[in-house]
């Protein structure tokens, strides 16, 4: 791309065999039942273990790995432009360095995360609707820097400042969003998404955000971050501002329950956002590259000093707890119910309103204390000529094949594909499976 920005190494991948990450995953399968007692290994919470003591120790003394693979299968045997079967996957390797234990620096925090993704969509190719079916496609299937960052936190933790170079992870999201597959909920609310270009998951731009948490039960939170639509064709290690059109300012204010505040867990979130582009700017709002594209990174030519903004609100509240586990995507104990709402407004934005809902129910079957069952429903009204609303249903089952992997069957009801009411709806039937290394 012009710009000076680099671009991901050869074309999107359309198909095509398993590649980096299903060797890596066959790798670690192997090397990992070396020297294993069979039962041991089912049970411990990570497939290579302990590394005889070696992790225990890093992480003490101030080093964290996280090492996770992600697999989502989808095929539409009823209904989209046409039939098909996709595969999709992402490895995602997080390094967090506590910088008190590591060089005696109070309060700082240091992190890194990369990630690589293959495959092809289900929605692009195949069944032309706008919430797109596989979480983890997109917006380039390439291997990228997702993340460097300084954290600090101040007053025992009543201040914290993250800056750098980092995707909006901390906005507008929930980890409950991800026990879902499609991109409706997983990682960020759509109605959101479509309409706010801030760098999604795993893009990264220069961002920054101050928080303040007074007490256990509130929060609130400021970010700002570069809205670089070129971001998505890179692999993250040019940091350059080439490509950049405006910047994009978020709050929130939480009241949080549990987690050291009374009552069940629980996050109420209330979310405003503001959006500036620049004369010679190109958008990144849905639709403008064709049905099926990451909303957040499309373009289009805008008009001299365009604007938008919107608001939102959230919320995640357990309702029963159980009695033991912790599920897919992390969700607390019991039956829990999610949902949110949001409103946008200004020349760019894709929907005006938008909304979702939905039940997960975790550790509710004695027997399956760590299996996951969820049910949602995400909407929006789409405004671009032509177009009305689009609906998807989805139901999924995670079960805890060991406490390591997680193997998740996924329905999901399609309706009015695209808004339009020209493509049939569509049922999806998939998979997604996460192993933790």
């Amino acid at each position: 791309m012009s710009g000076g920005m680099r671009q991901a190494s050869g074309p999107r991948k359309r198909g095509g065999p398993p590649s980096l990450g299903a060797a890596v995953l066959a790798f670690l399968l192997a090397t990992s039942l070396q020297g294993q007692d069979p039962q041991g290994w089912v049970d411990q919470t990570r497939l290579t273990g302990d590394w005889d003591g070696a992790r225990t120790t890093r992480e003490q003394s101030g080093f964290t790995i996280a090492f996770q693979y992600y697999t989502n299968l989808a095929g539409n045997p009823v209904g989209g432009r046409a039939q098909g079967f996709t595969y999709t996957d992402s490895l995602n390797l997080k390094l967090d360095f506590d910088m008190d234990r590591l060089v005696s620096w109070k309060g700082g925090l240091f992190h890194v995360t990369f990630t690589n993704r293959d495959g092809s969509s289900l929605t692009a190719n195949y069944i032309g609707n706008i919430f797109t079916v596989q979480q983890i496609y997109g917006p380039t299937e390439t291997y990228r820097l997702t993340e460097m960052t300084i954290e600090q936190s101040f007053d025992g933790g009543v201040w914290d400042v993250r800056a750098g170079r980092y995707p909006a992870a901390e906005f507008a999201t929930s980890s409950l969003y991800c026990v879902f597959m499609n991109n409706g909920f997983c990682g960020y609310p759509g109605g959101v998404a479509q309409n706010l270009n801030m760098p999604y998951f795993p893009v990264p731009s220069w961002a920054g955000r101050v928080r303040w948490k007074p007490r256990p039960e509130l929060l609130a939170q400021v970010g700002v971050f570069e809205v670089n639509p070129t971001l998505a064709d890179t692999h993250g290690f040019d940091w350059s501002t080439s490509g950049s059109t405006g910047t994009a300012v978020v709050g929130e204010l939480w009241y949080v329950r549990g987690d050291g505040a009374p009552g069940l867990p629980g996050h109420y979130k209330l979310g405003g956002w503001y959006q500036s582009i620049d004369s010679s700017a190109t958008d990144q709002s849905g639709f403008l590259r064709g049905i099926g594209e990451p909303a957040a990174f499309a373009r289009r030519t805008l008009a001299s000093g365009s604007e938008k903004g919107g608001v939102y609100a959230l919320v995640d509240q357990n309702l029963v707890a159980g009695e033991a586990g912790t599920g897919t995507g992390g969700a607390p104990s019991g039956l829990s119910v999610l949902g949110g709402a949001s409103w946008a407004q200004g020349p760019t934005t894709t929907n005006d309103f938008a909304a979702f809902g939905g039940l997960i129910a975790n550790g509710m079957i004695s027997c399956r204390p760590f299996d996951t069952q969820g049910f949602a429903f995400t909407w929006a009204n789409f405004t671009a000529p032509g177009q009305t609303y689009e609906l998807v249903l989805e139901w999924n089952y995670g079960i805890a094949v060991t406490r390591w992997f997680t193997f998740q069957p996924d329905f999901q009801w399609v309706i009015r594909p695209g808004a339009t009411g020209q493509i049939p709806n569509a049922l999806v039937i998939g998979a997604q499976a996460v192993l933790n290394f």
